[in-house]
């Protein structure tokens, strides 16, 4: 009596399952599959996990037992196995984005705080501004305004326009 778990083997599938239905499915290209996806045909091959829901489908990845570990996601080759990486450090309560990494070190390029503050390039003990950019930084539209706009106390706005008329290039401050 009670709930129904299962393993099977279906040609050349691994099924697991629990209630008389099928949960997860290893399949001869060793493809994992989990819920929704188990048999769904709008995945590509290179796609290894493959996990669906109907409705919202979170992946969860925990450190368990601590609040100063991080979690993340490496993506690596054969000459490095950490030549990208997202992490979110729990210390500090901060997601981080790498690039380039060689031989188990990545390098970090973007830092989003606590706070939803954005640093790029470099200064991630800046904590004050919602975007700091270390280094250079490009907008690039047919007209790429930037606009500035103080809150406090008498809100100041400040345009910078950037435009081309034919061959005249024209940059003013408003």
């Amino acid at each position: 009596t009670g709930a129904a778990a299962y393993i099977a083997v279906q040609g050349d599938n691994l099924r697991l399952g629990t209630n008389n239905a099928e949960n997860l499915r290893i399949n001869s290209g060793g493809i994992i599959e989990m819920g929704t996806a188990i048999g769904d045909s709008g995945y590509d091959s290179n796609m290894r996990l493959r996990l669906g829901r109907t409705g919202d489908c979170n992946l969860s990845i925990r450190a368990n037992g601590s609040t100063s570990a991080h979690t993340g996601i490496d993506f690596g080759d054969d000459d490095s196995p950490r030549m990208g990486r997202i992490a979110y450090f729990h210390n500090g309560n901060y997601m981080t984005f790498h690039t380039n990494g060689t031989n188990g070190t990545s390098n970090e390029r973007v830092r989003i705080t606590s706070g939803g503050n954005v640093n790029i390039g470099g200064d991630y003990t800046q904590t004050s501004y919602k975007l700091s950019v270390n280094g250079s930084a490009m907008f690039k539209h047919t007209e790429a305004d930037i606009w500035l706009t103080s809150t406090g106390g008498g809100d100041t706005t400040w345009r910078i326009l950037g435009s081309t008329g034919g061959s005249t290039h024209q940059f003013r401050i408003y």
